[in-house]
């Protein structure tokens, strides 16, 4: 894929965050040398980084809390950021993480809630507004999807579309009409297996034992579906320049 990707990441220990990188490469066909990698943990996130670049992705931590205001310094200038993408429409996607700072950023809020963790593959539905949708519409009505976050999206931006549910966390994705940004709560750059890393990863991380690391392995399914939605957005928003808004097809 020929196009200039700036990935944003916030994950502390290099190993994950080059697991991240190469999810990213392998489920949405990235050229690796097109891609521009930024550590948020390390520096602040400045405007001049969107020169030159086709699509910004804000990744996801396993680190860090945008509920309880982590990394104020960090956050002011990925906010600032985010708005000067918005104001140049630059395509912009945000996974879990990436998007809870953006629906933070342009209005909406986030909780944390415990009682409500998603740690494993879930169930989400599209809603009705998805048909209108250029990287969801031909989505299966309902698919599996890795997550893992404790916190949610409470409510959306003013204007923003909610375009798919789970049982647990009702807004999982949403949009601008007519504008080139997603925020996806899943991991659509994940698979089972890529899960299964992650999951042995963070359980020294958060002092998960044996057991516990086997009860979430039993959570775990098979999420083919998952990441159309991450080749979409860069097949049909950042090359084709389709953005939410009338029929698609």
């Amino acid at each position: 894929m020929g196009m200039n990707i700036l990935l944003i990441q916030w994950r502390l220990d290099k190993v994950v965050a080059d697991h991240e990188r190469d999810c990213f490469m392998r489920h949405a066909g990235w050229d690796p040398s097109k891609v521009k990698r930024f550590d948020a943990c390390k520096q602040v996130p400045t405007l001049e980084l969107l020169e030159n670049i086709d699509a910004l992705v804000v990744g996801g931590s396993g680190d860090f809390l945008v509920s309880q205001g982590d990394m104020p310094l960090q956050m002011d200038g990925m906010f600032k950021m985010l708005k000067e993408a918005r104001h140049r429409n630059l395509p912009i996607l945000g996974i879990c993480f990436g998007s809870q700072i953006m629906t933070k950023a342009f209005g909406g809020k986030v909780v944390m809630d415990s009682e409500r963790e998603e740690a494993g593959t879930f169930t989400v539905k599209k809603l009705g507004e998805s048909v209108y949708c250029p990287i969801m519409h031909g989505m299966p009505t309902s698919f599996m999807t890795q997550l893992g976050h404790k916190d949610h999206l409470e409510y959306l931006p003013f204007g923003a579309i909610n375009l798919a549910s789970s049982e647990k966390s009702q807004n999982q994705c949403w949009t601008f009409e007519g504008e080139p940004m997603y925020a996806m709560l899943w991991h659509p750059e994940l698979l089972e297996e890529d899960m299964q890393y992650r999951v042995r990863f963070y359980a020294k991380v958060y002092g998960w034992n044996e057991e516990k690391i086997q009860e979430i392995f039993t959570l775990l399914m098979p999420s083919p579906r998952s990441p159309d939605a991450l080749r979409g957005f860069f097949e049909e928003v950042v090359k084709k320049g389709r953005v939410y808004g009338g029929k698609q097809g």
